[in-house]
């Protein structure tokens, strides 16, 4: 085994080439050697690192742990560290994997190929194959590669049956490994000749054109390549010009334009007559603006039936076969209509003449390489600027992430930065951005008074916070996805911030590092300076890099594009109450949410209440304080959703009420009381009762307190009449220092009424207004007129902030704020033995409750999630 010497003097060589996007491979050797004389250069290392990525601590890797650049990271038996648990840094990652490929994947590639002829890009390619898939005993010797070494298949055939080799993980097939085989043939065949294939031209009356290529292929230097032509840059850029293809540059968009000409046929060969031909054998589609983005507005616009049941019909007329709408099949049909080569199904004639359409682009600041963005695209990017443009004012001096910074009172700050994940609430997610800012507008309010703990550990945050990953989810519009399963989402990897590449970014896309950071790209402008918004301490942030800067700083990061961009909804419309949809802004003043309503003249019923709370998010309402308090401050900010969704006028309608008159006859009442203070003696509408009750003295805003104890006897024979007041709620619990709102149904403003404690010891009770003071259970009554009406409120000792007490979120087994199939696999492998669980872990692990973790919670939370139950966690029993 021949070992590669000088690696460390070598990495910076290979490093710089991985980061570059591999723009110049090595040439090929004059004389191709078998393979058992040949060992990897360092132009295949920094292929394979410019694949794996760097990371310094241990990350899923979809069937392993893994860590630098896709070693196996395992402790000091065989089980793997858990992700981020152990670090590494580039050198000695860099050493792991070439020692690596010298004792094992060199090693498999020459058993597998033994006595075949291959150059050095050749074995480089199948060493990558072997580094990325394991190389089994036969994977290698089994592979369309090899099988072109030993004559049995063309380039061509070789190359197509390679794009579908080996790129599934768990059953999924993963963009990420198609990516992969993909430049793995293109190394392999780089400047190889396919003699099998027929190579020359094919002439008509008019012109002279390439042959077409097969319709599989994706790459027109793969396409040119199959038919035997140059496929140089400089050779592209002549046939580019040759077809009316200017300032040719090697993107992404001219590469397709060529393509789909050299797949039809009628790519001009700038070594013939540059004519078009005269009659086509087929019937295309007009050609649409090349400014769409979507298949759908682009058929519209050329005034043909853009249904789901024609697109399928267009796309089997054009070689696409099994058509779902997929994005994938929409960008092939869009290209080809673009370049005016879309096969109308029809056979309707078409003719060729070639219209010059001038067409004036006004240009904005989301609009990206002059094609504008679709309008999904333009509601990813109002998302990211309607959380960037939120901004609120600190009213208490609080510290930030894990205490590095501070939120200073009365500065003014965008979305702070944290992860409240044990604890707390993502902004987005668990709490909307306008009820983030009412909170941030009350110095009362749990943002200031409370904080949240990352799980596992004593960082904390803000309570109410958001991280990079739920930025950029919340801006596509997706579940709160970690950085470590962006790839997972149905997206499209375009690979590594490189200079191959960095001209395919569009606006709209995410730059996402596994277990890092992912950030967003908003703007693009006519320079090709690219922003990037991005949710980070302290605070939500813009950046404008140009494109080599970009480059700097974002090597690593992977290139994700949304497929199902063109579904994301807007934003919210309004924020500031102006809308219908919201009822009119209330007085700052006031302190009931019951008196607020009133104030604006809407219904301040319970049962109309749980109804605003529903429309506002605010689920199971019971009437609690922080329930109020949230309508409260909503209302106060103008921003309370109107569930009727009727315009609210601030003027106080007159209401009838028939009422049906009941006769009611109440026999014996003696009261006896103790006081110094003179009463009036109250009438109890309920069945005969006999009961001693200590209470204080029933008390109005100004009267004094005194204590009483009183024997009350009444016996009732009639049903109580119609609009009889009511205590609500029933009962409610709150913490020492804690208040509760009470109201009472079927009241006016006219009415006095006098608000009592049983123990003021316990709760005390003013206007309503309930405060707990120490740990006990008291009875609130009400009295009005000569009617009682009365609650429990249950006083509980507060927690200590210092030792927050975690919620279960049972189901949340790796703890993104989700539950998923990811969980699944999280407690299987915990049941494997080839994963352990914090304390936290265990306990949401747990869905049967019964106090173990085994297939019984597998089976419960597969239940959960393709929704057989409505809960978790299912109590035994």
């Amino acid at each position: 085994m021949k070992k590669i010497t000088s690696r460390l003097a070598a990495m910076a060589i290979a490093l710089t080439m991985a980061v570059s996007g591999m723009t110049a491979l090595h040439p090929l050797d004059a004389a191709a050697v078998t393979s058992a004389d040949l060992s990897i250069s360092q132009n295949g290392i920094a292929f394979i690192c410019s694949y794996e990525g760097f990371h310094s601590t241990c990350y899923e890797d979809n069937t392993q742990s893994s860590i630098g650049y896709g070693t196996k990271c395992t402790g000091s038996s065989t089980q793997p560290h858990a992700a981020g648990s152990h670090s590494i840094t580039q050198e000695a990652a860099y050493e792991a994997m070439t020692s690596q490929i010298d004792s094992t994947y060199s090693v498999k590639v020459r058993n597998q190929t033994s006595g075949l002829e291959m150059n050095q890009n050749q074995f480089d390619a199948l060493v990558s194959f072997a580094y990325n898939t394991g190389g089994g005993t036969t994977m290698i010797q089994k592979s369309p590669l090899v099988q072109y070494l030993q004559g049995t298949l063309t380039q061509a055939e070789a190359t197509a049956q390679y794009a579908e080799y080996k790129i599934t993980s768990g059953g999924t097939v993963l963009n990420g490994l198609i990516n992969r085989r993909k430049a793995e043939a293109e190394l392999f065949f780089t400047g190889i000749t396919d003699t099998s294939v027929s190579t020359g031209t094919v002439t008509s009356a008019a012109g002279t054109y390439f042959p077409a290529c097969a319709s599989s292929y994706t790459s027109i230097v793969e396409a040119l390549q199959s038919i035997g032509v140059d496929s140089s840059y400089a050779y592209r850029k002549t046939i580019a010009a040759a077809n009316g293809i200017s300032d040719y540059t090697g993107s992404a968009d001219q590469n397709t334009q060529m393509l789909n000409l050299l797949k039809a046929g009628t790519l001009i060969n700038p070594d013939g007559t540059s004519s078009a031909p005269t009659t086509p054998t087929v019937s295309y589609f007009p050609a649409c603006a090349s400014s769409y983005t979507s298949i759908v507005e682009a058929l519209q616009s050329i005034g043909v039936d853009s249904s789901y049941a024609y697109r399928k019909t267009i796309a089997a007329a054009n070689g696409i076969s099994d058509y779902t709408g997929s994005a994938d099949q929409n960008t092939q049909m869009l290209s080809l209509l673009k370049a005016g080569t879309l096969i109308n199904p029809d056979a309707a004639p078409v003719t060729t003449t070639t219209t010059t359409t001038t067409t004036t682009t006004t240009k904005t600041t989301t609009v990206t390489s002059g094609a504008a963005p679709s309008t999904g695209v333009q509601n990813i990017v109002a998302r990211a600027n309607y959380m960037y443009n939120s901004t609120w004012v600190a009213q208490e001096t609080i510290t930030g992430w894990n205490g590095n910074y501070t939120f200073t009172k009365g500065s003014t700050y965008r979305i702070p930065y944290g992860q409240p994940i044990a604890q707390g609430k993502y902004i987005g997610f668990g709490v909307s951005v306008e009820n983030f800012l009412t909170a941030a507008a009350n110095a009362s309010s749990i943002f200031y008074t409370s904080k949240s703990y990352l799980s596992g550990t004593s960082k904390s945050s803000t309570y109410y916070a958001n991280d990079c990953s739920a930025f950029v989810s919340y801006c596509w519009g997706v579940s709160r996805t970690t950085t470590s399963y962006w790839s997972t989402l149905d997206v499209t990897s375009l690979g590594k911030v490189s200079s191959g590449t960095v001209s395919s970014i569009q606006v709209g896309d995410a730059l996402n590092l596994a277990g890092s950071h992912v950030v967003l790209v908003t703007a693009i402008d006519s320079n090709g300076n690219i922003e990037i918004t991005e949710q980070t301490p302290p605070q939500l942030k813009k950046t404008t890099y140009t494109p080599s800067d970009l480059i700097s700083k974002y090597s690593s990061y992977t290139i994700y594009r949304y497929n199902d961009r063109d579904s994301v909804p807007a934003p919210p419309a309004n924020t500031g109450g102006s809308s219908s949809n919201y009822f009119p802004a209330c007085a700052s003043s006031y302190t009931s949410i019951v008196e607020a309503l009133q104030s604006i003249g809407v219904d301040s019923s319970y049962a109309y209440r749980k109804t605003i709370a529903a429309a506002n998010g605010i689920s199971d309402y019971s009437g609690s304080a922080d329930q109020n308090t949230q309508m409260l401050s909503l209302l106060k900010a103008g921003t309370l959703i109107n569930p009727d969704a009727a315009p609210v006028t601030t003027t106080t309608s007159t209401t009838t009420k028939t009422t049906t008159t009941t006769t009611k006859t109440t026999t014996t009442t003696t009261k006896t009381t103790t006081t110094a203070k003179t009463t009036t003696t109250p009438t109890k509408t309920t069945t005969t009762t006999t009961e001693t009750t200590a209470l204080t003295t029933p008390q109005t805003t100004t009267a004094s307190t005194a204590a009483t104890t009183y024997t009350e006897t009444t016996s009732s024979t009639a049903e109580s009449p119609s609009g009889e007041p009511v205590l609500l709620p029933k009962e409610l619990t709150i913490l020492v220092g804690e208040t509760a709102d009470f109201y009472l149904t079927n009241v006016n403003d006219s009415q006095e009424i006098t608000w009592i404690s049983s123990n003021k010891n316990v709760a005390t009770v003013s206007d309503g207004v309930v405060t707990g003071v120490s740990a006990g259970t008291v009875t609130i009554y009400a009295v009005i007129g000569n009617v009682y009406c009365e609650a429990v409120v249950n006083v509980t000792a507060a927690q200590s902030s210092t030792q927050p007490e975690p919620e279960v979120f049972y189901g949340d087994i790796n703890l993104d704020g989700s539950i998923s199939q990811l969980d699944v696999i999280y407690i299987n492998k915990y049941i494997a033995k080839v994963l352990d669980f914090t304390d936290e872990q265990k306990d949401a692990a747990d869905c049967c409750a019964d106090h173990s973790i085994n297939g019984a919670d597998t089976t419960t939370l597969i239940q959960y999630i393709i929704r057989m139950i409505s809960d978790l966690p299912v109590i035994p029993g």
